[in-house]
């Protein structure tokens, strides 16, 4: 789980499935560790926490699925060209990588001409569909990367990955385009180190976020010990004759356990505050729109004198690299009869 993603009813599942598990190992714990007569019996708790297992795993599983499906659907649609049906994640990735590496956005086909004679709404015109070879493809790319409205230039690209070489101590021949940048830029505080500098070069790179394995981690111990130490509490105030609520109607129920859970999350948003300034410094991650090194260039601003045309053998290039990673094969196998898609959508 991250907090950062979209709020889904599996969150909320899962989150009470977690509450479950906590409150079944509560249950299953009380009637061994202390004489509590009026406590259900250990087979209840044991249920609780069965059941919560089973539902959260349920939950995770309808979850990752329903993100792949979107993540794939999103893939399709954001790329350069129409994508076959049956098209991998792979070459649907490569559709949306030609867009940061070149600089180029989709351009819909042109219309028929006896469509504007239509009195009936029109819809978006297609993209064009996906190039079948290398060939088509770095013809097609080669047309939109060298226009002159196109903002990203391969001098960018250059630039990027040498500012790279010198904050990681790589030599540029060890660092390919399509490289991670989880892979280059090592991981712990100099991880943040190294982010800080390239921000310096490129102020409109995204900031750094905390590690998701310490963020759920962080989130769920203190929810985990709020509960740690609002249970006894509460036995006790029930215990007291003086605090305790005989008889209390549904209004006060339902405004106690509202308050809890706003003062639940007062404290933990006020508890996490430290722990996302902290885990930033020592175990960051980095941005999700800035997944390799080739999409980092897009982001360095060059002057004038710097910026050079998008030659073919510089799209060559570059796309050799993309295909070579999207089809699992070394660059310089790739002929102009290499296959992308199928031909036929």
């Amino acid at each position: 789980m991250d907090l950062e993603q979209r709020a889904r009813w599996q969150h909320l599942v899962i989150f009470a499935s977690l509450v479950g598990i906590l409150c079944g190992m509560i249950m299953f714990i009380i009637p061994f560790a202390s004489h509590a007569p009026k406590a259900a019996p250990w087979w209840v708790g044991a249920v609780v926490f069965t059941a919560s297992i089973v539902i959260g795993r349920l939950a995770y599983a309808s979850l990752r699925s329903a993100e792949l499906r979107e993540n794939a659907r999103s893939l399709a649609e954001s790329g350069v060209f129409r994508l076959p049906e049956t098209v991998s994640p792979a070459i649907a990735q490569l559709n949306v990588d030609l867009i940061e590496r070149f600089g180029i956005a989709p351009v819909p086909e042109p219309l028929e001409p006896s469509a504007t004679l239509s009195y009936a709404p029109v819809s978006a015109p297609p993209k064009p569909p996906l190039p079948s070879t290398f060939a088509d493809l770095l013809a097609a790319v080669h047309e939109r990367a060298a226009a002159p409205s196109n903002s990203v230039r391969p001098a960018q690209h250059a630039a990027a990955r040498a500012l790279l070489a010198r904050e990681t101590g790589r030599s540029i021949d060890s660092i390919r385009f399509s490289d991670a940048l989880d892979s280059i830029i090592p991981s712990g505080r100099r991880r943040f180190a190294v982010w800080q500098s390239l921000r310096s070069h490129a102020p409109a790179l995204p900031d750094v976020t905390m590690n998701p394995w310490v963020e759920n981690t962080a989130f769920y111990a203190f929810f985990a010990a709020l509960i740690g130490v609002a249970v006894p509490i509460a036995r006790s105030l029930d215990a007291n004759p003086e605090t305790r609520i005989d008889n209390p109607s549904v209004s006060t129920r339902i405004f106690g356990k509202f308050t809890g859970l706003v003062l639940f999350g007062v404290v933990i948003a006020i508890l996490m505050v430290p722990v996302h300034l902290v885990s930033r410094r020592f175990a960051c991650r980095l941005p999700e729109t800035v997944r390799t090194v080739g999409s980092l260039g897009q982001f360095l601003v060059l002057v004038p004198a710097g910026q050079m045309d998008w030659t073919r053998a510089e799209v060559e290039s570059h796309l050799r690299d993309l295909v070579g990673e999207a089809l699992d094969l070394d660059p310089r196998q790739i002929t102009p009869q290499t296959v992308i898609a199928p031909a036929k959508l």
